[in-house]
């Protein structure tokens, strides 16, 4: 069975850029892909190292991604932002590189 995460092209998915907030043993992204129909969505997961990331999630789970400007404070909501704050400035920066406004 193919995984949205690690396989995207079998969704017809491109992967603009993600952010991994989760620290030493556990993971925590947010993750931002193209559909084959130029629609920008996204999605989030997070567990311990034992699940794979974003195992159970389909193409219907994913949230459109909506204005850029909204779309930061989902980024920056997470209390590791601080610490990830390059990884957020490089997503953000992906993502208008892609047409996201």
């Amino acid at each position: 069975m193919y995984n949205i995460y690690y396989n995207p092209e079998k969704f017809g998915l491109t992967v603009i850029g993600e952010i991994d907030y989760g620290e030493m043993y556990e993971f925590d992204k947010i993750v931002v892909w193209e559909r084959s129909d130029g629609v920008y969505v996204w999605g989030a997961d997070s567990g311990c190292s034992c699940p794979t990331p974003f195992e159970d999630t389909t193409l219907d789970e994913l949230e459109f991604v909506g204005p850029l400007k909204y779309f930061v404070v989902t980024l920056t909501k997470n209390p590791n932002a601080k610490e990830r704050k390059s990884q957020i400035l490089d997503l953000i920066e992906k993502m208008k590189k892609a047409g996201i406004k």
